[in-house]
This record gives C-alpha cells, sequence and structure tokens, in this order.
C-alpha cells in the first residue's frame, strides 16, 4: 500500500498553465533526516517530469534530510522542484496556518520560489 502522499495541480492565467506536483514522503520524525523515503519520493517527481505530467516538483522533506542519491536527484531537478525543508515545529505551523488560510513567515520565500518556477 502506498504511503507517501502526492498531488497534480494545474495553475494558469491567459498566459498559459504550468502543472505541479506536491509529494510527501511518509516520514516518521520531522526531527530527523528522511533519506530513503526523500530519495524516492524525488525518484517519483522526476519521473513525473520526464513524462510530462508536471512542470514544476515540490517535496516537503525534514530538515535533516540529506543522502547522495537524495541530493544528486535535488541537483539534477534544480530548476524545476521546490524543496520544502520542515522540522516537527515548523510542520505544524504550516499544517495550522494554511487552515486558517495564511502562510507562515517561516516559508514565505519557499512559496515565493515556487511561484517564480510556475510563472517566470
Amino acid at each position: 500500500s502506498k504511503k507517501e502522499s502526492a498531488a497534480t495541480m494545474t495553475v494558469g492565467d491567459d498566459s498559459g498553465t504550468k502543472t505541479f506536483s506536491i509529494e510527501v514522503p511518509n516520514v516518521k520524525d520531522w526531527n530527523r533526516s528522511a533519506g530513503v523515503a526523500a530519495y524516492y519520493s524525488a525518484k517519483r517527481l522526476k519521473k513525473a517530469v520526464e513524462e510530462g505530467v508536471a512542470d514544476i516538483v515540490v517535496i516537503a522533506v525534514p530538515e535533516k534530510t540529506s543522502g547522495a542519491k537524495f541530493e544528486s536527484l535535488k541537483e539534477e531537478l534544480r530548476e524545476r522542484m521546490v524543496v520544502l525543508s520542515l522540522n516537527q515545529d515548523t510542520a505544524a505551523e504550516l499544517v495550522d496556518a494554511t487552515n486558517e488560510g495564511r502562510l507562515p513567515d517561516s516559508q514565505l520565500e519557499t512559496f515565493r520560489e515556487l511561484l517564480r518556477k510556475i510563472a517566470p
């Protein structure tokens, strides 16, 4: 059974549309690295880009996530990937804030980066 969470959506205006996929790997502890889980999520996102399913991809991972394979995919997708780095507190803050219809200050720059990639 799949435990990862993924969503794909299309946004657009008069100048065109962009499709992006967001994936959250199955992470047991947001205060530790998600190396292997992050790698497999990034691999699925790379496939989505290669197959034309998504123009831009977003992956949410714990701040401490690393690993050579994950870093390699991240570098390969750098123009098309936005990495949302969270810890237990910032993940909870993001969920609470979005439930209130706002973004937390700690995540504003990441979402600005996403918007720049969607509508350069």
